[in-house]
C-alpha cells in the first residue's frame, strides 16, 4: 500500500508514545524481580463473558478465534467480567474454562484473569482457586491477579472486606471502585481518597467510560500521579465510545469523535508513565462500547466509532513487530513501552 502522511494529530500520539517506549533499560536496573513484572507495559480488553462471539454455546475453538483477533489487533490478554460464578450462574465459571481452555492452545502469549461483578464478588475465594492452577492465568508478584467492578456496590459498602478477603487469598487484587465524585472527573483530592481507599490492594482499576474523552484523559492523570508515589498500579481505561442503560443511571451517549477522542485517551496513558491499560470494552454491545470486529457489526460500528481499534486508533502492545491485516498499516515502534504497534489507517 503507497506511504501517506500521517496527520498532524496522528503525528502528535506516535511521538508521545514513541518517548515512552525508548526509556532505558537502566531506568529499572534496581526494582526487585517480582516487583519489575508489576512495570511491565500491558493492554488488555475487558470481555464480558456473557456475550461471547459464538454465543451461549461458544465452543473452545470459537473462544480461540476471539483470542487470535485480540492478539492481531495488539492486545495481551483479557479480563473476564463475570457477573455470577458457580453458585449464582455456574454458565460463568463453564465460560471462562473453556476461554483459558482456548488461550492456552494459542502459539503466543495471551494472558487472562477475572473481573468479579455483581455476585460474582462473594465467590472470589472459588475464582482464585479455579484459575490459580492454569495455563494462561496471569501473575504478577508471584500471585495470581484478579480484578473486580464496583468493589463492594455503588457506595463501597462492603469494599474494605473484600480487599481483606483478596489478600487472605494471595491475589494481586486490582479493583474498581467508585470515588465520591461517581462518574465526574477524579480530581487530585479524589485521587488521594481512592488511593487511600485501596488499602492493601495492589492497584486500581479505573473503569471508566461514562464520560466525554477529556474527562477520562484528565481522571487518568490524576489518578497515575497518585497511586504511582503509592507504589500501586493503575489500570487505565481507554474506550471506543459509551451509551448508558435506559434502566441505569447514565442513559446518554458520550461522543468520542472517532479517532480524535480516543487518541486524547491513548496521550493521557502514554504520558502519564503507567504500565497497564484496559480497552473497556471487547464485546459490550448492549451498551454500545464494543472493540471486538466481526462482520456482521461493520455497518453499525462505522456510524458508531465502535471499530475503532480493528482500523484506526492507536493499539498498545508491548511488541515491536505487530502487523495489521485488510488495509491497515501497521507504524512499529521500539519494544519495552506503551504504544509499540500502533494502527493507522
Amino acid at each position: 500500500m503507497p506511504s501517506r502522511p500521517i496527520p498532524g494529530r496522528r503525528r502528535f500520539v506516535l511521538a508521545c508514545l514513541s518517548l515512552f517506549c525508548t526509556v532505558p533499560l537502566s531506568v529499572h536496573a534496581a526494582v526487585p524481580p517480582f516487583a519489575a513484572e508489576r512495570f511491565r507495559k500491558r493492554v488488555f480488553a475487558h470481555y464480558i463473558v456473557a456475550w461471547p462471539r459464538g454465543g451461549p454455546h461458544a465452543t473452545v475453538a470459537a473462544y480461540e478465534s476471539e483470542c487470535r483477533d485480540a492478539r492481531a489487533r495488539g492486545i495481551d490478554g483479557f479480563a473476564l467480567n463475570c457477573a455470577g460464578w458457580d453458585r449464582s450462574e455456574p454458565h460463568y465459571k463453564q465460560r471462562v474454562l473453556r476461554l483459558y481452555d482456548a488461550a492456552a492452545r494459542l502459539d503466543f502469549d495471551f494472558k487472562l484473569f477475572v473481573s468479579a461483578d455483581g455476585q460474582a464478588q462473594a465467590e472470589i475465594e472459588d475464582i482464585v482457586a479455579t484459575t490459580r492452577g492454569l495455563k494462561v492465568q496471569l501473575f504478577v508478584d508471584n500471585k495470581p491477579v484478579l480484578s473486580v467492578y464496583a468493589a463492594g456496590g455503588k457506595d463501597f459498602a462492603h469494599g474494605a472486606a473484600l480487599m481483606r478477603e483478596a489478600g487472605r487469598l494471595g491475589a494481586f487484587f486490582v479493583p474498581h471502585f467508585f470515588p465520591s465524585s461517581g462518574e465526574r472527573q477524579i480530581s487530585a483530592d479524589e485521587a488521594t481518597q481512592i488511593a487511600e481507599q485501596l488499602g492493601s490492594a495492589d492497584g486500581y482499576f479505573y473503569f471508566g467510560a461514562a464520560g466525554a474523552p477529556n474527562l477520562i484523559a484528565k481522571s487518568t492523570e490524576a489518578l497515575s500521579a497518585e497511586l504511582k508515589t503509592r507504589g500501586k498500579v493503575f489500570m487505565a481505561p481507554v474506550t471506543p465510545y459509551y451509551r448508558g442503560l435506559r434502566a441505569g443511571t447514565n442513559y446518554r451517549a458520550f461522543e468520542t469523535s472517532g479517532f480524535s477522542g480516543m487518541a486524547t485517551e491513548w496521550e493521557a496513558a502514554a504520558t502519564s508513565g503507567l504500565a497497564w491499560v484496559q480497552i473497556v470494552t471487547w464485546n459490550d454491545w448492549a451498551e454500545s462500547r464494543m472493540s471486538r470486529p466481526s462482520a456482521a457489526q461493520a455497518a453499525l460500528m462505522s456510524m458508531t466509532t465502535a471499530s475503532a481499534i480493528s482500523s484506526r486508533i492507536p493499539v498498545i502492545s508491548t511488541r515491536a513487530n505487530t502487523t495489521s491485516n485488510g488495509s491497515s498499516q501497521a507504524a512499529s515502534l521500539p519494544s519495552r513501552g506503551i504504544g509499540c504497534s500502533i494502527f493507522i489507517g
